[in-house]
């Protein structure tokens, strides 16, 4: 058992990164919003890979428990997509095996989402 979720960091037109958390996924937006509150590298996805992923681990050492990955992990909500590009963010649907989310329909810029309450989609939305 474990509270699995994933963030995916859009790297290029076609690729991006997913970091993965299997025990943090309830509170992943909120961890996400911290990272994104440092306001640093919003426009390079590489740091800001790096900066969500060390606030994702927060210093905790281990063989278990994160990952990072061109492919999803194990899953149980919907994909936080940043798109680096656009300093937006959204929640898209789970992706099939080896392929890349869809960019959700709603995104909201960066600013915004460090302002509000960050959390998972309601029950009834679709995931975007």
């Amino acid at each position: 058992m474990g509270d699995r979720a994933n963030v995916y960091v859009k790297n290029t037109d076609t690729q991006g990164v997913f970091l993965y958390s299997h025990w943090g996924g309830t509170e992943l937006p909120a961890t996400v919003q911290k990272a994104l509150k440092r306001k640093a590298r919003w426009d390079d996805e590489q740091y800001l890979a790096r900066i969500i992923f060390d606030t994702m681990t927060d210093g905790r050492a281990g063989d278990t428990g994160f990952g990072i990955s061109a492919v999803i992990g194990d899953n149980s909500y919907p994909i936080i997509y940043l798109d680096c590009r656009t300093q937006e963010i959204g929640f898209a649907a789970e992706p099939g095996p080896n392929v890349a989310p869809e960019r959700p329909k709603e995104m909201i810029p960066f600013a915004k989402f460090i302002e509000q309450d960050a959390r998972w989609p309601s029950a009834n939305s679709d995931g975007e």
